[in-house]
């Protein structure tokens, strides 16, 4: 948010009286106009509602550029890092990828050394076939997590559906049902970039 102010005594006030009083602070960018060739910047409480008719806002959505959204999403491959390990299991996902893997391991599959294309667009799309020719166990798919290729470290990891059920990643069949011994591949698996 870009705040316009002239120099009122006030800012310093209630900014100096809200950091005292312990009481959380969003930085938000301020330009104090009134001063010869010079721009002061300075921070408003979030909570703080300066006095009327000093004060006018203009609300900002953040932006990337498409490089630096790309740039994003390569550097997730690149940190998870060649070859990575593809699991799917049943059930719902973990909290966070820093949690234990829970449900039943349904697949496991060794994923291309290049495992993802190059991003384009804001959006990264997988690289090559993602297949496991023979299932771990029977089950309907709820999740997947995706390792580096050590097969402990987590890197990512998001629901799984059938072929246009709308999940993070889609199965290259009509249900999550996997059976064991036989094979599934994966359809699609995009990352996406926001803040354009």
């Amino acid at each position: 948010t870009r705040l316009v102010l002239p120099w009122p005594s006030w800012i310093d006030t209630i900014s100096n009286s809200a950091c005292m009083a312990g009481l959380c602070l969003r930085r938000v960018c301020a330009v104090a106009e009134g001063k010869p060739r010079s721009r002061a910047m300075v921070c408003v409480p979030q909570h703080i509602t300066p006095p009327r008719g000093v004060l006018k806002a203009r609300t900002m959505a953040l932006q990337l550029s498409t490089l630096v959204r790309n740039a994003e999403l390569d550097a997730i491959e690149t940190a998870i890092g060649a070859s990575a390990i593809l699991e799917i299991r049943t059930g719902g996902m973990p909290a966070n990828v820093a949690a234990a893997t829970t449900g039943t391991l349904l697949a496991l599959a060794s994923l291309p050394p290049d495992w993802m294309a190059a991003a384009s667009g804001g959006s990264k799309a997988k690289s090559g076939t993602w297949q496991d020719v023979a299932a771990n166990a029977t089950g309907d798919a709820g999740y997947f997590r995706i390792f580096a290729s050590d097969g402990t470290t987590c890197g990512l990891q998001g629901t799984v559906s059938a072929l246009g059920g709308g999940g993070d990643m889609e199965l290259q069949q009509a249900t999550v049902g996997l059976v064991s011994g036989q094979s599934f591949t994966v359809a699609t698996f995009t990352l996406t970039c926001g803040n354009a």
